[in-house]
């Protein structure tokens, strides 16, 4: 019997497996060009261990050194929360109607975090990158940069990184696993969600206005390795089934 029809879902659609291998491609990318170009240890905040004095402080306008290339991993950060979207609304079919809820609430929390991430990484890229070259240093763009540890940027990277964790744990609950591959998949999203939804309230709790930048380090690095799993694995489930 096909083990779609025991589940009471249905088989992957054909664009399915396209769009998992871009997921995985565009994480890729963004892991390449953030280890490239901004590199470690970070240039600002508690993590920059820089002795030389390089270390960039408020108001931040000391980045526009470091133009374009410490903006150019945006691009492809940006385009990642669409393509987790796009992958989420795909694995819908594979969502029994007794779980249809949590699969609904999944792909909420994933178009609110495409949607949120999307704004961030355009805002730093067109508006606080470009203020920079011009030198149109007033008007609050501290508050806005990357740079800033406890800024705008960070602050919504929270958001957008604990709305993608909640999609990919709720997703994660809902799905059906009737192959291996899907089986792989289900565990991975559940434990990535897990780890990216119970780190928020725990450094808060525990450093409280000292957190920084914390949250979003740890949950951007879970959710990219997520989404570079998750894609290879829809990509390999989205293949039509052999009994």
């Amino acid at each position: 019997m096909d083990p779609d029809s025991a589940s009471g879902t249905s088989p992957l659609p054909r664009w399915a497996g396209a769009v998992g291998w871009a997921l995985t491609a565009t994480a890729i990318t963004a892991w390449l060009l953030v280890l490239v170009f901004p590199g470690a240890p970070a240039r600002s905040g508690p993590n920059c261990t820089a002795t030389d004095g390089s270390c960039i402080g408020y108001p931040y306008t000391d980045a526009v050194d470091y133009v374009p290339g410490d903006f150019v991993w945006m691009v492809a950060a940006f385009l990642l929360g669409p393509l987790v979207a796009a992958v989420i609304v795909a694995l819908q079919v594979r969502v029994p109607r007794s779980r249809t809820a949590l699969g609904t609430l999944g792909l909420t929390f994933a178009g609110i975090s495409a949607a949120v991430l999307m704004v961030d990484y355009y805002v730093q890229f067109t508006t606080v990158q470009t203020s920079l070259v011009k030198g149109e240093l007033d008007g609050g763009l501290s508050v806005l940069s990357q740079y800033n540890p406890h800024g705008v940027f960070v602050a919504l990277e929270d958001v957008g990184y604990f709305a993608m964790s909640l999609a990919f744990l709720l997703t994660g609950f809902a799905l059906a696993a009737t192959r291996r591959s899907e089986r792989v998949l289900r565990r991975i999203l559940i434990v990535v969600g897990a780890l990216g939804v119970g780190a928020l309230p725990l450094l808060v709790a525990t450093l409280g206005t000292e957190m920084e930048y914390s949250y979003e380090v740890l949950a951007l690095t879970v959710c990219w390795l997520g989404a570079t799993a998750a894609g290879i694995l829809v990509g390999l489930a989205s293949r039509p089934y052999r009994a």
